[in-house]
C-alpha cells in the first residue's frame, strides 16, 4: 500500500477520499474525509493501524465531524484491503452515511497520484 490520497468520486464532484501514510514497517496512519461541491473537506475520521499482505487493520483515533458521523457509528476498529492501487475499506457504509456510500461498492478508493484534482476512472496513476 503506498502513502497518497485515495478517491471515490471524479474531480469537482462532491464524495469521500482517504488520505494514508504508509512506512515500511506496515505502520498506517490517516483520515477519511468528505470533498464538498465548492472545494471545502471535512475529516470524518484519523485512524492509525497496521497493514500486511493485502490487509489493514485501523483504529479510529478521532472522529472529528460527529455532526456529520455520529461517534456511535464509527467503529472501535475496521478492516481495509489493498492492492493494484485501490483501497477497500470494510463495510463503510455503515460508518460514512453520507448519500455517496450506497452500497459495499462506494467503499472503494482509487490511488489518485494527483490527489483530488484527478477524476476516478480517469489515468489516475493506480498501479494495474
Amino acid at each position: 500500500m503506498r502513502s497518497g490520497i485515495y478517491v471515490t468520486h471524479p474531480a469537482g464532484a462532491p464524495g469521500y477520499f482517504v488520505v494514508l501514510t504508509t512506512s515500511v514497517h506496515g505502520v498506517v496512519a490517516g483520515s477519511v474525509q468528505f470533498h464538498y461541491e465548492d472545494g471545502q473537506t471535512v475529516v470524518i475520521v484519523a485512524f492509525s493501524g497496521t497493514a500486511q499482505a493485502g490487509v489493514a487493520t485501523l483504529v479510529p483515533t478521532a472522529v472529528l465531524a460527529v455532526s456529520v458521523v455520529g461517534a456511535h457509528h464509527v467503529p472501535s476498529a475496521f478492516s481495509a484491503t489493498y492492492g493494484g492501487g485501490r483501497l477497500n475499506l470494510g463495510e463503510c457504509d455503515a460508518y460514512l452515511p453520507i448519500s455517496q456510500i450506497t452500497s459495499l461498492a462506494g467503499c472503494t478508493f482509487d490511488y489518485s497520484a494527483s490527489g483530488l484534482a484527478c477524476a476516478r476512472g480517469d489515468e489516475h496513476g493506480s498501479q494495474r
